[in-house]
């Protein structure tokens, strides 16, 4: 049943006083929503993180030094040149293994917002 029908069920027989039953109806709506828009805003931040990544890498092989600069800035003045790799130890898997590092974080981080989200919701109505 798809989860506005659900809604509807809901609300007929909340109006028959049955309430047991749309409870249970409910909390099956409320609980498909919640998976759905975790879902959703999971993969939105993902895909974000994704290409904010690719700009990223891309800033990097075009403005070595500066960008490497920024990152330094960035984290409050920790030296990232000790740990530089080798020019010939960059390759596309050293792009696309960050790239997959930074999606799945990212849908993880967007999942658990929205989870957390509509829990924070239902407590404070």
């Amino acid at each position: 049943m798809p989860a506005c029908a659900r809604y509807a069920a809901f609300l007929k027989l909340e109006r028959l006083g049955l309430r047991r039953l749309s409870l249970s109806l409910a909390t099956e709506y409320m609980s498909d929503r919640i998976g759905t828009r975790a879902l959703r805003i999971g993969i939105t931040l993902s895909i974000t993180a994704g290409i904010a990544y690719v700009f990223c890498a891309a800033a990097w092989a075009m403005w070595h030094e500066q960008a490497l600069d920024f990152l330094n800035g960035l984290f409050h003045g920790l030296d990232f040149r000790r740990i530089l790799l080798a020019e010939s130890e960059w390759g596309l898997w050293m792009f696309l293994y960050p790239l997959a590092v930074v999606s799945v974080a990212g849908f993880i981080v967007g999942a658990i917002h929205e989870v957390v989200k509509d829990l924070l919701d239902k407590i404070f109505r």
